[in-house]
């Protein structure tokens, strides 16, 4: 009889040990898409109760844009699997956002290419994120509210060398080029936009994250629509390459970098 009774507590436990395991792992609910383009997906890497989301956006020459974002992905995922531990979220952070600007210069001529880079932890009810370039980190409840900084100044200059109002070459090579090393990808990365304490989470919150291919097609009104829109965040992705999808076709436009990452669930 004993030997029953303590059968039946040993596996009333392993039950309740793997629903709470569940729960934990269901603690938010995360979709992401590239919306078919060869744009790296954005990268995301979940433990039991935390995760770090990563997201890339190639600069100047495609081909070394779209390297540099794989080059980031990979020093940053080896950073976090390494060095997370006993580290505060903003100190992580920045280092892991320099690491990943570094690799690009020691393995690739950044001088043609680059990308902006966004990296967001959350850990259980809080959040934290590094940015620099153009990605745009957006935490929505009532209404699309962006929390990080965009780097206007140079987000301005690029526009200009895609308009080809601005050589990148002239760029470049006057005493602009200090100015530009932190979003073209090399090793002089000295600014970021960084969160210096945790933002706290609630249930009714939606984390959208996009690049500028995403929020420079579909209006702010419509984004605001769609992550702001009941249901799982895998509904809200599909939403988005369908408008996404009719908006650029209508425009003719360009080769797309977009990428978009949406959150929401949280516990």
């Amino acid at each position: 009889m004993m030997l029953y009774v303590l059968i039946s507590c040993l596996v009333i436990l392993l039950i309740f040990r793997f629903f709470c395991l569940g729960r934990a792992r269901a603690r938010f609910k995360i979709a992401t898409t590239n919306f078919k383009n060869k744009h790296p997906e954005p990268l995301v890497i979940r433990k039991e109760k935390e995760s770090l989301i990563v997201v890339t956006d190639p600069v100047g020459d495609r081909r070394i844009g779209e390297s540099a974002c794989q080059i980031a992905q990979e020093v940053i995922t080896k950073h976090y699997l390494s060095g997370m531990a006993n580290t505060a979220p903003a100190e992580f952070l920045k280092k892991a956002c320099f690491l990943a600007h570094r690799g690009i210069s020691e393995q690739m001529n950044a001088n043609s290419g680059g990308c902006s880079i966004a990296l967001v932890y959350i850990n259980k009810k809080e959040l934290s994120y590094v940015s620099v370039g153009d990605i745009g980190i957006y935490l929505c409840d009532d209404e699309l509210e962006q929390v990080n900084q965009f780097d206007l100044y140079k987000h301005q200059l690029r526009g200009r060398v895609l308009e080809r109002k601005l050589s990148e070459e002239r760029l470049l090579s006057n005493r602009l080029r200090n100015e530009l090393t932190a979003y073209l990808g090399h090793e002089n990365l000295k600014k970021v936009n960084l969160s210096e304490q945790p933002i706290p989470l609630f249930r009714s919150d939606k984390l959208f994250i996009a690049t500028r291919d995403v929020y420079g097609v579909i209006t702010p009104l419509m984004l605001e629509s769609i992550v702001l829109r009941r249901g799982r965040p895998g509904g809200k992705v599909q939403r988005l390459e369908k408008v996404y999808g009719d908006l650029r076709q209508a425009g003719e436009m360009g080769v797309s970098s977009a990428c978009v990452v949406v959150v929401s669930h949280f516990k």
